[in-house]
């Protein structure tokens, strides 16, 4: 687009036509035709009044010669105004404003040769008159010719110069007066023409802009609306790429977790046949191996969502100690391995329900928890859950995993919670691992409204801290009341006993503490007389058997009920070696509710009434029964899967567990076995041929009896997306792939004979593991 040239520049240099925009000099010149369009008959008007004023006086060949020469022009000059309406052409108004220019000569001229001819003609009123007129004429000019200066210039020199001439040749003062005040005034008629010029040409100059603006504005508009169109085609290949990947890495987890559910499980059968040294560190490390590669899938599928934006934060009640229970339960075992100490603590403040993502969280606090694990040679490992605060109906609550590890160089802090990112890069070699976990856990707490940090020193350990608001459902947590019970607690010191000892304070327990067997027995024989001892289990059986001893001796004639808090593996063989000097033994870390059932076991009249709620014991525990114990067999399982492989799995895994199990290949062997046979429980694969698992839930649930036969989504699919689209297809839930012995036996206890468990059935606690009671008083 050129640019627009200077209004002033042009009234500045008339001569210099090329100083000027060619499109404000065509704007010029459609101006000066089209007003002098009807000025020029004016003029003509003017002209032929000055003729009759003088008729009477002047020859007659004046008027006529005047008049000729005007009426030519005008003639002219309104054919030239046609001519240019119909033949102008982009880039010749200068071409036709010259001629203009050319033709002023004659009109302007007019006025010039008849002020010259009849000034010396009539009276005094006469000659003032003519000179009135002139001057008229020459000021109107200054409006009608401003828009082409140079013909302006014309018409003034050709009008107003004879005028000068014939009052400068008077030779009268008075006319020599007049002479320099009309040179004085056709000087300020130049100025103000000039100004009308500047004036004229900066609003063609404007309104160029103002075009040019509306332009840009529609432009603008349209490339943004080009734009927007563009970004809603970018966002959809977006979000069509981010679904093919996710859809690519679902199928792939999908098919990489069915051989690998296989793998595991027929290596989990494996180490359980007798096998000698060798054979079982091959079985081992296919185990582990494909365990590996296990968590890598999840983690690889979850990054992917969270970079997708695709993370789905569920809202259900749940209570979140009893939650944390549940993730010490699952990585408790790795810590007493690596001969960690593991301790668990949850405030009593914490509200009994709130609402929010379980899954998500649990699966934060189990990447954290195992990671302390994983850099922790020596020491312990505690876990702990506070209130941060409560506003209204929202609680915030703070998840804390402490570790004595190899702690994390400050260096490595900033990027921590970035993909691929370990704190050491030498324990990434020695211990492996994506480097997803931290930053999937800050995508998860992020989605939640949450907060994520560290503490850390090298070489003493890091304390990681998660922050999240919930939605109270339930605030009070009940608690037993054990007012007046007194407990001797023998344990070294460390923060497994500090919040041993915060539950007991909580429970209103009276206690007695020791840091070992030494000073409890000073205790003991100066007159510390307890309802119960509580001793920290060892590994050497034959040690622990020593100090039940020598605290037995130091109670004299009185027995208190002796239990041993064992962590798993040694310690808890070790306490079972025993078993027969012991009233029990409480598996750790100790949580809440195992603490209140075997108290409330032990001491029965302080236990609450059942009708209290949560905080209530739980049915059917009797000293010497163990909850585990009781399981469903001889079940009848139908096993629906395309995979021949896992329907061998499943059929050997089902068979140990002591049930009778059907197979089928597809939907519609499935469906034909169910119109002869009705087992216990369906095990149904959801990706098959011909018919997917949710087509033939449906059906099974239309066919007489369909609708109370427990159906459990055997699948490879994750996510709680798919398992809603499980429940929404009639099935009653989900058993993931690769799924371990242990898994596939709950299963069948909670489903089998088509009967769910009472929400406080012992089998589903795993908190009623934890007291072994022996048949002794």
């Amino acid at each position: 687009m050129a640019p627009l040239g200077d209004g002033h520049s042009h009234g500045a240099r008339p001569g210099n036509d090329s100083s000027v925009d060619p499109r404000i000099l065509s704007e010029q010149i459609d101006a000066l035709f089209r007003i002098n369009s009807l000025s020029t008959y004016k003029t003509l008007l003017a002209l032929g009044a000055i003729a009759l004023v003088f008729w009477p006086v002047a020859p007659v060949w004046i008027p006529i010669v005047v008049l000729l020469a005007h009426g030519g022009g005008t003639v002219c000059l309104v054919l030239l105004a046609k001519a240019y309406q119909r033949n102008r052409q982009p880039g010749d108004s200068l071409r036709w404003a010259r001629v203009f220019s050319a033709i002023t000569v004659a009109t302007g001229g007019a006025f010039g040769l008849a002020a010259f001819c009849y000034f010396g003609y009539g009276d005094t009123g006469t000659q003032a008159f003519l000179l009135v007129v002139v001057v008229s004429v020459a000021t109107g000019s200054a409006v009608t010719r401003s828009a082409y200066l140079p013909a302006f210039y014309v018409y003034i020199v050709v009008s107003g110069v004879p005028v000068l001439a014939v009052l400068a040749t008077q030779g009268d003062f008075l006319s020599i007066l007049l002479a320099l005040l009309g040179i004085v005034y056709f000087k300020t008629l130049i100025g103000v023409a000039r100004e009308n010029n500047r004036i004229l040409v900066e609003q063609i100059r404007l309104r160029f802009e103002n075009s040019e603006m509306v332009e840009s504005l529609k432009q603008a508009r349209a490339d943004a609306e080009r734009a927007r169109e563009e970004a809603e085609i970018a966002r959809d290949a977006a979000e069509a790429g981010n679904r093919a990947k996710t859809e690519f890495l679902a199928t792939m987890s999908h098919e990489l977790r069915t051989p690998l559910n296989g793998i595991l499980g027929m290596a989990e059968l494996l180490l359980k046949t007798p096998l000698d040294g060798t054979q079982r560190g091959f079985a081992r490390t296919v185990m582990e191996s494909g365990r590996g590669l296990l968590t890598l899938i999840g983690d690889i599928l979850d990054f992917s969502k969270i970079e997708a934006d695709k993370i789905q934060i569920e809202a259900t009640e749940f209570d979140p100690g009893e939650l944390l229970v549940e993730v010490v339960d699952l990585i408790a075992p790795a810590a007493w391995q690596k001969g960690l100490e593991f301790a668990l603590h949850v405030d009593p403040a914490v509200p009994a329900l709130v609402v929010g993502d379980a899954q998500r969280l649990r699966q934060v606090i189990l990447n954290i928890a195992g990671n302390a694990i994983k850099f922790t040679d020596t020491g312990a490992i505690a876990v702990t859950l506070a209130v941060e605060s409560i506003d209204d109906d929202v609680a915030h609550l703070v998840f804390v995993v402490r570790d004595t590890g190899s702690g994390i160089p400050e260096s490595h802090l900033p990027y921590l919670f970035e993909r691929f990112v370990q704190g050491d890069a030498s324990y990434s070699r020695q211990h492996g691992g994506t480097g997803l976990g931290l930053a999937i856990c800050l995508g998860f707490v992020r989605a939640m409204g949450g907060m994520i940090g560290v503490r850390t020193l090298p070489g003493v350990g890091s304390s990681f801290r998660v922050d999240l608001p919930f939605r109270i459902a339930q605030r009070k947590r009940s608690l037993r009341d054990f007012t007046g019970r007194r407990i001797l607690f023998l344990h070294p010191v460390g923060w497994s006993r500090d919040l041993t000892i915060q539950k007991l304070r909580s429970r209103r327990l009276e206690f007695a503490a020791a840091a070992d067997v030494a000073v409890a027995v000073r205790q003991l024989r100066e007159g510390e007389r307890p309802d119960a001892i509580v001793v920290r289990g060892c590994k050497d059986a034959v040690t622990f058997r020593q100090t039940v001893q020598r605290l037995r001796e130091a109670c004299g004639g009185e027995r208190p009920i002796l239990l041993a808090l064992v962590n798993g593996g040694e310690e808890l063989r070790a306490a079972l070696a025993v078993e027969s000097e012991i009233d029990g033994h409480l598996l750790g870390p100790l949580k809440a509710r195992a603490l209140d059932t075997a108290f409330s076991a032990i001491w029965p009249a302080q236990a609450p009434d059942p009708a209290a709620g949560d905080a209530a014991p739980l049915p059917g525990l009797e000293a010497g029964i163990s909850p585990s114990a009781e399981v469903v067999s001889g079940a009848a399982v139908l096993v629906v899967d395309d995979v021949d492989l896992n329907r061998k799995l499943a059929d050997i895994q089902l068979t140990k567990l002591g049930h009778r199990v059907a197979v089928a290949a597809d939907g519609d062997e499935a469906i034909a076995h169910l119109a002869g046979h009705r087992p216990d429980l369906v095990l149904l694969d959801i990706q098959m041929p011909k018919r997917d698992g949710f087509s033939v839930a449906r059906e099974i649930r239309r066919m007489p009896g369909g609708d109370s036969l427990p159906i459990v989504a055997m699948t490879a699919h994750t996510g709680p997306e798919y398992e809603q689209r499980c429940l929404e297809a009639g099935m009653d839930g989900v058993l993931t792939k690769p799924f371990h012995l242990e898994q596939l036996r709950d299963v069948v206890v909670r489903w089998a004979r088509g009967r769910a468990p009472r929400r406080d059935d012992p089998r589903l606690s795993g908190d009623d593991d934890s007291l072994k009671a022996s048949s002794r008083p």
